[in-house]
């Protein structure tokens, strides 16, 4: 049922009026309790507020819809009336009005739902119902769409994650550092990727990017590990050839360590360092705490590197990469979209399959 509250009443009635919406409310809101609580913070979820918040303008920027209390409530400009739109045991939120005036589109705490409020008849219904946290709608300028942060890509409210969270470091020369160092770096493969820790590796004499070679067999080569972390690591681990070959954390997690040794390096193959955690820590916005090196790759009596399961999985990588591409429909020119296809192509002939 709509109310009218008039003036400075408005909070006063809500409060007495929302009594029973409340006490239907869980205390701890899904969102918020799981599955990291820090998102309270950090991603934007709202807080549960008697006052007017999230306002949205109607298209001829006459009238407000805004959410007060769980509630979503319309008032005109330089009217003292606001009535309810919304009156359920959800919390309803961060509404958008559509540009033909037809329609507000809002989250709602009621099954972690988007719902759209048609203006007309003040009916809502779930738009989107997906067993996962979906906030922050928004109406496309036509109209026609509907953008929306979600975790039901992969677990967080937020598709790519803050500006930082992945980063790439690359081992460039001493002194002046230009783009043209910094990308030679990266087809070189010196360096390492991380959500937070930091980490060096060497093994024998070559350092991250680096190539061993070796006439014959060799072991006890030397290698030093180290990690620097602002968030304590529960594995650091030394990878060849896609498997675990030296632990070097054991039982508690650390936060920074030097690390030594020596591994037998018997045929040819690549080497790399890698650090996780079991699970989300806060500050780092991720499912996991990672870092990982690219590999020191090594080449043993002429042995020619061969992976053929990641050649493989490489390959359907590409084919699936080349159809979505394929099909893209913005290319600037006839001529772009052949080159980038060209590339794709070259790459799948020319490394991966020549890898199995």
């Amino acid at each position: 049922m709509n109310k009218t509250l008039t003036g400075i009443l408005a909070a006063i009635l809500l409060s007495t009026a929302s009594d029973a919406a409340f006490a239907q409310r869980l205390p701890v809101l899904r969102q918020i309790d799981l599955p990291h609580p820090y998102y309270y913070r950090e991603m934007f979820l709202p807080q549960l507020t008697s006052g007017a918040s999230s306002l949205t303008w109607s298209p001829d920027s006459r009238e407000l819809v805004y959410s007060m209390a769980g509630s979503l409530w319309r008032q005109a400009v330089g009217s003292a009336v606001a009535r309810q739109l919304t009156a359920t045991a959800s919390y309803d939120y961060q509404p958008d009005w559509s540009a033909d005036a037809r329609r507000v589109v809002y989250s709602s705490y009621r099954n972690d739902a988007v719902g759209v409020l048609d203006i007309a008849s003040g009916a809502s219904r779930p738009l989107l119902q997906n067993a996962a946290v979906n906030v922050e709608p928004r109406f496309s300028p036509d109209g026609q769409r509907l953008a929306f942060v979600s975790t039901a890509f992969n677990g967080f409210a937020s598709l790519r994650g803050p500006v930082g969270m992945n980063r790439v470091y690359a081992r460039v020369p001493d002194g002046r550092v230009t783009p043209g160092d910094f990308i030679e770096a990266i087809k070189r493969g010196r360096t390492f990727a991380t959500n937070g820790p930091l980490l060096g590796l060497t093994l024998g004499d070559a350092a991250i990017g680096d190539e061993l070679h070796f006439d014959h067999p060799k072991p006890g080569v030397a290698f030093t590990a180290r990690l620097q972390s602002i968030i304590p690591v529960d594995h650091l681990d030394l990878i060849c050839n896609g498997k675990p070959v030296r632990a070097l954390i054991r039982g508690k997690a650390v936060v920074h360590g030097d690390y030594s040794g020596t591994l037998d390096l018997r045929q040819s193959g690549w080497c790399l360092l890698r650090a996780s955690t079991d699970g989300a820590r806060y500050p780092v916005l991720d499912n996991y705490v990672y870092a990982t090196t690219s590999p020191i790759y090594v080449e043993v009596a002429g042995q020619r590197l061969r992976s053929p399961a990641d050649a493989d999985f490489f390959v359907a990588w590409i084919d699936r990469v080349g159809e979505s591409t394929g099909a893209y429909p913005d290319w600037n020119s006839p001529v772009e979209k052949a080159h980038v296809m060209g590339q794709l192509a070259a790459a799948r002939r020319n490394i991966y399959l020549n890898m199995r």
